[in-house]
């Protein structure tokens, strides 16, 4: 077993609580990123909430997430019936519609969520140590880097903000579920609204509060305004660390382009098929080319199999079927098989409508490909610093035609550093003052 930190001797009274990372088998952006913050604080103490004990426990590092080493023939089995399970959940979720607000749905949802990571998921987490119980002081600050997944670690969470018991660090990512409540799944919304308010809530209560970007930090401060209540810390921009060491040494391994234009053939889009992602805007568009004479390869890899859009789905799933060679649909996939797709394509799609940040923006123009994105939400405010080109999120017309247009070499590298941040600069923002 690999332990990513496993050793914390000089840790002080400065805390990560990594307990939503513990939780699901995924080898999604923001675990990347997370992990190379993690790498950079040495210096901090990693905790994870037990709810038996009700407190924190010391964690040696976050486990190491990989791809499982399997024969193609289990691969292809395990692949079945994680489809078969998916379709029997997305048929659950809609039978059990009143009950979806409910605490007893929500811990069936974590009970099935563990039974995927340990059996069906494609990656695997190798396990964590199980360290002794941690005693936080007042004077302590704790990091909060993603949304607590249960309701006892809420309740913690909650009572320690509010009697002060130790400060409180969060990073905002976003603030789609109040911002955008009509892109999340119906039969989950309005629980997850609720646990979304909760996590607001702590925010509003936290010490020291950073946002992924300055739509996040606009939308907190919007949001702040229409509770009332009054932040107790002033919310501030801190971009994250973006690994992007291996795109750029494929970006330099692919060597000079062709100065001819040329145009776009394969096209990579990374993101779950939820109706926030819009994925179905790039499926009307690869159906329109197809008609037109303009075909595409189209490669999706879709990380999360969560609270999938219906529509989104079967369409996918036909045209997967009506043109195998032409579209492939990809479940959670290993760093690994992600930089051979990134190899693979000329152009990174991402038709999201509603995002705290763009992760495949910058991965994709850190591996010199051509970024197509929705005009929405934070791609603006990264298309200000960087080549994006940005179109209708909702035009098939104008994805098909992005998608089509003469590909430009880029001449030179694009200066990350004013969308992103250093391991050693993120790790130092979060430290106290």
């Amino acid at each position: 077993m690999e332990i990513i930190n496993s050793s914390r001797s000089n840790a002080g009274d400065e805390f990560i609580d990594v307990t939503a990372f513990l939780t699901i088998a995924r080898f999604t952006g923001i675990q990347r990123v997370v992990r190379e913050v993690l790498e950079a604080a040495s210096d901090f103490q990693l905790v994870a909430f037990d709810e038996e004990e009700g407190c924190y426990r010391q964690v040696a590092g976050l486990p190491k997430i990989s791809e499982r080493a399997e024969t193609p023939r289990k691969s292809r089995l395990r692949g079945w019936a994680r489809s078969s399970a998916y379709l029997v959940w997305s048929l659950l979720r809609v039978l059990s519609y009143p009950l979806a607000a409910t605490r007893t749905f929500r811990k069936l949802k974590n009970v099935l969520i563990a039974f995927y990571s340990s059996t069906l998921s494609p990656v695997q987490i190798d396990g964590f140590v199980r360290g002794p119980v941690c005693s936080v002081g007042k004077d302590a600050i704790v990091w909060l880097l993603d949304i607590p997944k249960s309701e006892a670690h809420f309740d913690f969470l909650e009572s320690q903000a509010r009697n002060n018991r130790f400060q409180l660090g969060v990073y905002v990512y976003d603030l789609i579920p109040v911002d955008f409540p009509d892109l999340l799944p119906h039969v989950e919304r309005r629980s997850e609204i609720e646990s979304f308010k909760r996590y607001l809530g702590i925010a509003l209560l936290a010490t020291r509060i950073f946002c992924l970007s300055k739509f996040t930090l606009q939308s907190l401060n919007a949001y702040a305004a229409t509770t009332g209540e009054r932040m107790r810390a002033s919310p501030e921009v801190l971009y994250p660390p973006i690994p992007l060491g291996d795109f750029v040494a494929l970006a330099r391994s692919n060597g000079e382009s062709s100065s001819k234009p040329r145009t776009s053939k394969n096209v990579l889009c990374i993101a779950p098929m939820t109706k926030r992602k819009n994925l179905g805007t790039l499926l009307r568009a690869f159906q329109l080319g197809i008609r037109r004479g303009q075909p595409f390869n189209l490669r999706m890899v879709v990380p999360i199999l969560g609270s999938g859009d219906f529509w989104t789905m079967g369409m996918g799933g036909i045209l997967q079927i009506r043109f195998p060679r032409k579209i492939r649909i990809h479940g959670p996939v290993s760093e690994l098989k992600l930089l051979e797709l990134f190899e693979w394509c000329d152009t990174v799609a991402v038709p999201s409508i509603a995002e705290g940040y763009g992760l495949p923006i910058i991965e994709g123009i850190a591996a010199r490909k051509h970024v197509v994105a929705s005009r929405a939400s934070s791609f603006v405010e990264l298309a200000n610093y960087l080549p994006v080109t940005l179109v209708n999120p909702f035009g098939a017309d104008d994805w098909l035609s992005a998608l089509n247009a003469p590909l430009k070499d880029a001449k030179r590298t694009p200066n990350f550093g004013l969308v992103t941040t250093t391991p050693m600069q993120f790790v130092a923002a979060l430290r106290k003052k």
